[in-house]
């Protein structure tokens, strides 16, 4: 059963976690970066190189200023943009949507994009998916890395 975290978003307390579960690679990507807990964890030490996208410049800038991760490239743009990036078999892509949560303020990113992350992630040759146990109607029972079936985070 996957632990809950009392956190929305950011994967603050479940980074180690979810670090944990990247092996080391040649490139990182993470379509909804956020404010980018989990690649704090894993660019400087795992990745060679990190492409963090955001459609907004906020969390991006902060990610800059406080993380100040040296291998990453901060791209503002929309995760179907970014995603792009996952399809490299030599990728780890870390998918962290807002699967419930719409705010105005992400301006175009308040669609429901949830089917259309489900399916693209299958094209994705190595992915870590996140989801919130309250979402409804969402159900994704793999990663495509070399883990045990049943490991969740």
């Amino acid at each position: 059963m996957a632990k809950q975290h009392k956190s929305y978003a950011g994967l603050r307390y479940a980074r180690k976690e979810i670090a944990s579960l990247v092996p080391p690679t040649m490139k990182f990507v993470e379509p909804f970066a956020g404010h980018a807990w989990v690649s704090r964890e894993v660019c400087d030490t795992k990745a060679k190189v990190c492409i963090l996208g955001d459609i907004q410049r906020e969390p991006l800038e902060w990610v800059k200023k406080m993380h100040r991760i040296k291998n990453a490239k901060l791209i503002q743009q929309d995760w179907r943009e970014t995603i792009k990036e996952c399809r490299d078999p030599n990728s780890i892509c870390l998918i962290d949507p807002p699967w419930d949560k719409c705010y105005e303020a992400w301006k175009g990113n308040c669609d429901d994009f949830r089917e259309e992350i489900l399916k693209r992630v299958r094209e994705i040759p190595n992915v870590i998916i996140t989801l919130n146990p309250s979402t409804e109607n969402i159900a994704v029972s793999y990663t495509h890395l070399s883990l045990p079936t049943n490991q969740t985070v």
